[in-house]
């Protein structure tokens, strides 16, 4: 098997002069895969049969083995390419084009060729054409088109002799070798650096079975090397801790290419054991290389710690570093072995330590816990004169009252109502297991209830809820009218009920209202006094 470079990355080697650079080359190991590799295979025969260039058959004393490597590793085309008719020739237009190519002047162009050493009364010819039109080169089409492959390099017996001769002159061979011969051409006339392909043509008229020209020829070493300054590479050694990644960065080229793989300016490696790496540099199409070596020490240990290991929303923590190491850089951008932080959300944070040439990192995180929401409610919003109603806190698990004579600390608080008439805001703060809190407000309101029969007590049955209200309210245990007045005691509502009704509020303003419930017969059976939020 043949070695074979692929395209920019062969390692800088000088060949042809001391400016030149092997930028690819082809031999045509069996089994060859044109697509695959960028080559372009066009049979353009009039008439057109039996394909196209084929692997050679260098196994069969009738033809030739290949140039190097094994016996078929080279690519062929005959006289069949022309059609199969014994009684009409053919014109016989075959194309074997190369992958897309960088072209310049100066650049050389390298290539084996033979034909058969049988039947030397059948000419072939060859030639060699580039275009520099790139990505958009026109493949000829027809016998006679060259498409954009305007430009002839090298014509290989253009008159059809059946001399074996191989020297060139003005651009041409007058023979074919009947040995492989090796042709090099150096591309003139381009205007700076463009890209483009080349082609090699099996070319000829009175061709095929039918024919006087034409038989059976090879192609194979194909090599291109450009003409560039070698670029001058450098990278810088490291020595680092074992598990940690050091940074390759390089300089003196256009592009890179790793030995471990990567192709940028930088290379992040982690070797465990000290490991030399090169780097192949390149100028347009010449490269060179370096080697740096990384040398592996011994890890540092780092510890991270946060103080508190909980905060509350708008809450900070200090976090520690300590260890072996004699600086410190935390992933928030700080320098020092402790900082302070306020995150909003639970959050993980790193620090690096450095000693000499090792270094180490370690982790902590910090929990941000939630607020409760703490909600809080009376046994009586509106209570009477002299009444005890209940105040209850939920929502926590810790409570804190204020707003009366002395904080209280407990979820329920109970309120005697005394003689002053009016409304009291008490606030209470709530706080859950991990120290959060949160507080919210309870209005409670106090009148003489003069004028108010709260009969309640005589009809348990009879139900008006919730109190306070908003956008309803919901009346049970009664078959009558609904009354409902408002704090100036002005008639707002009255509605008929019948056992169990909900009574849309939604329009009422907020303020106290006064509810009476009257059964079938007009009789009053509750009155109760409600707050409307």
């Amino acid at each position: 098997m043949k070695r074979k470079f692929t395209l920019l990355l062969a390692a800088a080697a000088c060949i042809f002069s001391a400016k030149a650079q092997v930028v690819f080359t082809e031999n045509f190991n069996a089994p060859f895969n044109p697509a695959a590799t960028g080559w372009v295979l066009i049979n353009n025969s009039v008439p057109v049969a039996n394909g196209t260039w084929f692997q050679g058959v260098g196994t069969s004393t009738a033809t030739f083995p290949a140039y190097n490597g094994a016996s078929d590793d080279y690519m062929a085309s005959d006289y069949n390419v022309g059609g199969t008719s014994t009684v009409t020739p053919a014109g016989i237009s075959n194309w074997i084009i190369t992958p897309e190519l960088t072209i310049h002047n100066g650049a050389v162009l390298t290539f084996a060729t033979r034909k058969i050493t049988a039947n030397p009364q059948f000419p072939d010819r060859m030639q060699v054409r580039m275009s520099t039109a790139g990505s958009t080169s026109a493949i000829p089409t027809g016998s006679a088109s060259v498409g954009t492959f305007t430009n002839l390099l090298l014509d290989i017996n253009p008159l059809f002799s059946n001399s074996t001769a191989s020297a060139v002159a003005n651009g041409s061979v007058n023979g074919y070798p009947q040995t492989w011969t090796i042709y090099t051409l150096t591309i003139s006339g381009v205007t700076g650096t463009v890209t483009g392909r080349y082609a090699f043509r099996h070319f000829m008229n009175d061709g095929g079975p039918a024919g006087n020209n034409g038989d059976y020829i090879g192609l194979d070493a194909v090599t291109y090397s450009a003409s560039c300054n070698l670029p001058m590479v450098s990278v810088a050694g490291q020595t680092i801790c074992s598990g940690v990644t050091a940074t390759l960065v390089a300089s003196g080229a256009n592009s890179y290419s790793w030995s471990s793989g990567g192709t940028a300016v930088s290379e992040q490696v982690s070797p465990t054991s000290n490991t030399t790496y090169t780097v192949y540099g390149t100028n347009q199409t010449c490269t060179t290389s370096q080697t740096v070596e990384v040398t592996v020490g011994t890890n540092l240990s780092v510890n991270a710690s946060a103080n508190p290991g909980g905060i509350c929303p708008g809450g900070s923590a200090t976090l520690i570093a300590t260890g072996s190491a004699t600086s410190y850089s935390w992933n928030t951008g700080a320098t020092t072995s402790s900082i302070v932080v306020n995150p909003s959300s639970n959050t993980t944070y790193t620090v690096g330590g450095i000693n000499g040439s090792c270094v180490g990192a370690g982790t902590v995180a910090l929990v941000v816990n939630s607020n409760p929401t703490v909600s809080a409610s009376s046994s009586n919003s509106m209570a009477c004169f002299n009444q005890t109603v209940l105040l209850t806190g939920s929502g926590a698990t810790s409570y804190t009252w204020t707003g009366l004579t002395n904080p209280v600390n407990s979820p329920t608080v109970s309120l005697n109502t005394g003689t002053v008439a009016g409304s009291y805001t008490l606030i209470v703060t709530g706080a859950n297991a991990a120290g959060c809190t949160a507080t919210t407000q309870l209005v409670q309101s106090i009148s003489n209830c003069v004028g108010i029969n709260n009969n309640s007590a005589n009809t348990s049955n009879v139900n008006v809820y919730p109190n306070p209200f908003s956008s309803e309210l919901k009346i049970s245990g009664v078959t009558g009218i609904i009354k409902v007045y408002n704090a100036l005691g002005q008639m707002v509502l009255s509605t008929s009920v019948n056992e169990n009704q909900v009574i849309n509020t939604s329009d009422f303003i907020k303020g106290i209202y006064i509810v009476k419930a009257l059964d079938s017969t007009g009789k009053e059976v509750k009155t109760i006094r409600m707050i409307k939020n």
